[in-house]
């Protein structure tokens, strides 16, 4: 059986695509026109910050891309377009919850879903909440706790004052090794 894979070309102009923009030769001397405002010592954090409002780079919700911006400075910077000052810190690491939130286990669930009062879908929006969906993932879930990726939503199923179940949901991603 032949594999075949498709070969996506960008069009001459455009360098590169990351987070759904096009970047141009136009936007990397603009880039380079806002590093060259920043000392050597500025982050990288602040940089995508200033090239988001140069760009006009904004979520819907009126918020500048800066993951995404970051990342395609990286992007430019690995093939060579600018030159980034060196990261202040390593990437962190994010490792599961230390202390459990949930005191016990929680019991067994029998009956139907007409044995369930005030049944609740609540999205996970504050820190306890987060702890607690990350608890559950960390006890429960047959791969054990992995941070999501990208934009994500996570809810947590209640009914009365008891969990019932936990959900998450986030961005497909760009790349995946087995899939490709």
């Amino acid at each position: 059986m032949v594999v075949m894979k498709k070969i996506y070309t960008l069009p001459a102009h455009v360098l590169l695509v990351s987070g759904g923009r096009e970047f141009t030769r136009e936007d990397v001397a603009v880039i380079e026109a806002v590093m060259e405002e920043w000392d050597l010592y500025a982050t990288r954090s602040a940089i995508s910050r200033a090239v988001c409002e140069a760009l006009g780079w904004y979520q819907p919700n009126g918020q500048p891309k800066e993951v995404a911006c970051r990342q395609a400075l990286m992007k430019l910077e690995e093939d060579g377009w600018i030159r980034l000052p060196a990261p202040r810190r390593r990437p962190s690491v994010f490792r599961a919850p230390r202390q459990p939130v949930l005191e016990a286990p929680p019991e067994e669930i029998r009956g139907s879903r007409g044995d369930l009062a005030d049944l609740r879908l609540e999205p996970v929006d504050d820190d306890r909440r987060s702890r607690l969906w990350n608890d559950l993932m960390v006890r429960h879930h047959y791969l054990g706790y992995r941070r999501l990726a990208g934009a994500q939503m996570r809810y947590l199923a209640t009914s009365e004052d008891r969990v019932l179940a936990a959900m998450g949901f986030s961005a497909a991603a760009w790349r995946v090794a087995v899939r490709d």
